[in-house]
């Protein structure tokens, strides 16, 4: 038993470091594009080209670039929804531990 609940709490940190790294990694690119002026498009068209380049040969059309900006923050929303929750369980299971002991 002792075990799985290690696993199961290894398992969470993980997800936690995960949700923590992806916002690092979107706060990164999006200072790259809107403060240093490098990058002649918006965050949006980004989200576009990140998902469709070199994924589409010339005769199938991509879909609309509606669909790519809310898949990714569907995804975005589930890894840091991810994160939060299992930070909150972590963040809970000492206090837990310490209210058997007594």
């Amino acid at each position: 038993m002792r075990l799985i609940r290690k696993l199961l709490d290894a398992i969470m940190l993980v997800a936690v470091l995960g949700a923590g790294l992806w916002v690092v990694a979107l706060l990164t690119v999006a200072g790259h594009i809107y403060i240093t002026k490098s990058i002649p498009y918006g965050f949006s068209d980004w989200i576009v080209d990140v998902q469709t380049r070199s994924q589409y040969w010339p005769r199938h059309e991509p879909h609309s670039c509606l669909f790519y900006v809310v898949r990714f923050w569907a995804f975005t929303g589930l890894v840091v929804l991810a994160g939060a929750v299992c930070a909150i369980y972590l963040r809970r299971r000492p206090r837990a531990r310490a209210e058997r002991r007594e």
